[in-house]
């Protein structure tokens, strides 16, 4: 068991103890008097990897077949945010965003997880632990910054090798365990779909299946303000399209 002093509101993490091949993986059992106290569980946990990090602390991705096609559902697209709308100046990529809703009764790991676009866009590849639980939503953006991304609260920034079109035909794929789990080929303003500009294109909370997302008609512009200044509903359910 080791004890942190906790200074200022936080734990004193100044000190790491390292010991060579073998590392601790720490968990907070107790928060009192000033201090936090931490087990070290499994003291000989192995490190096969060598990459300084403890196998049970390392994030597995799941296993193909484990995700099927359509577990994920791709609901809100953030393509053309008001630049201004934060009261700072926003630029796209950095202010776009994408929202994901678990549609199983099992909770997904998002370890492995890759975005990509038309053509050769891509996504970073997520790398952690990122549980996204049944029925749950969850918001992936271009950028973690909140100056940069419109005060959206990202569970992921995948980076600025994926780009949303305002004007021409674009798609977003999801990846993950070796499975294409959903995609959304879409025009803004064309074909059906709608144009929306400072607003999400959002699928309708009756339509929320990997099949329904597909039709234009699932879809409508966001009219519910948000924090960022634009309007759309990051991380919870839209309303019903009319």
């Amino acid at each position: 068991t080791v004890e942190l002093a906790v200074v200022g509101g936080q734990p004193d993490l100044a000190r790491v103890l390292d010991d060579g091949p073998r590392h601790h993986h720490l968990a907070v059992v107790e928060v009192a008097q000033g201090a936090i106290v931490l087990d070290a569980g499994d003291a000989d946990q192995a490190d096969v990897d060598g990459n300084g990090v403890g196998d049970a602390c390392e994030a597995v991705a799941p296993p193909p077949g484990s995700v099927k096609e359509g577990d994920l559902v791709i609901t809100e697209l953030m393509i053309d945010p008001d630049k201004s709308a934060a009261g700072v100046t926003l630029t796209e990529p950095a202010a776009e965003w994408i929202e994901i809703k678990n549609v199983t009764n099992k909770p997904i790991d998002l370890n492995g997880l890759q975005l990509f676009g038309k053509g050769t866009e891509k996504s970073s590849v997520l790398n952690f632990s990122l549980v996204i639980q049944p029925g749950a939503y969850l918001v992936l953006s271009s950028s973690a910054d909140a100056t940069k991304n419109g005060e959206v609260k990202s569970a992921w920034a995948y980076g600025s090798g994926l780009s949303l079109s305002n004007s021409t035909q674009d798609i977003v794929e999801l990846h993950l365990g070796g499975v294409v789990v959903d995609k959304v080929d879409f025009t803004m303003g064309s074909g059906g779909w709608l144009k929306a500009s400072g607003a999400s294109l959002q699928l309708s909370d009756a339509k929320t299946d990997a099949l329904s997302n597909d039709l234009p008609a699932s879809w409508c512009v966001s009219t519910t303000p948000w924090a960022g200044g634009d309007k759309g509903s990051p991380g919870s359910a839209n309303a019903v399209c009319k």
